[in-house]
């Protein structure tokens, strides 16, 4: 049965995002992405390269209702020399290819990184800004230092040469919901962090509900375990 394109009146559906990966660590990032734009953003994950297909990608977003304006995004590490033939096949797909790893675009939150290297050193190297980083782990400060920092990571990354080592191109992720970000809505206030010591407790999350109209206020209260910090922030939309 053919997909049915849903409308509605008064309202333009924002586009559906599909980003299809293999890794844990791709999908944390992403998970964190979709949380900070709240825009529908779909991870298909544990997809190796050899079962992306037309087909399969077709299949899968048959799931959702379909807009005029809906991406698909692949999200590989090109460690291994075949996969970007096989991925440039693929029609219509936009590639976030990294080179070795996707552990240099998180590196390039922090440094630059011009010199050939290894996926090994490349986790390595991360681990130094990263506290003891495990790939499909963020922290909630991992997440605050990464979203600081991803202007200067794509400006680090778009001055590399793309697939080549080392090279990233998951910065085109990023400006594409940014894109859509200034076309729907405005951040009002980006973010507000209160820091108090409190040993009651081991953990907590709380998020309150839509509020009507046009404001949205999310509040999350995370604690840190090793220094029982609790982060309290609130992300406010208009």
């Amino acid at each position: 049965m053919a997909r049915v394109q849903r409308t509605s009146k008064g309202k333009t559906m924002k586009p559906n995002y599909f980003v299809f990966c293999e890794g844990e660590t791709e999908v944390a990032y992403v998970e964190m992405l979709r949380a900070h734009y709240r825009l529908p953003i779909h991870i298909i994950p544990k997809r190796t390269l050899l079962n992306v297909t037309p087909a399969l990608i077709s299949r899968c977003k048959a799931n959702y209702v379909e807009t005029k304006h809906d991406m698909t995004f692949l999200m590989y590490d090109l460690d291994v020399p075949s996969v970007l033939s096989r991925l440039q096949k693929i029609p219509g797909a936009i590639l976030l290819c990294s080179n070795p790893c996707v552990e240099l675009w998180l590196l390039l939150h922090y440094t630059d990184q011009r010199a050939e290297i290894g996926s090994a050193d490349c986790v390595s190297k991360l681990s130094g800004y990263i506290k003891q980083y495990k790939k499909g782990k963020l922290s909630i400060e991992d997440k605050l230092s990464l979203m600081d920092n991803v202007t200067i990571a794509s400006k680090r990354a778009k001055k590399l040469s793309p697939y080549k080592n080392p090279s990233t191109t998951i910065y085109e992720l990023i400006e594409e919901l940014d894109k859509l970000k200034g076309k729907n809505y405005r951040l009002e206030s980006a973010l507000f962090i209160y820091k108090a010591d409190f040993n009651l407790f081991r953990y907590s999350s709380i998020f309150l509900p839509y509020i009507p109209h046009t404001v949205y206020s999310q509040l999350e209260l995370v604690m840190d375990f090793p220094h029982s910090i609790y982060y309290f922030i609130v992300f406010m939309w208009t």
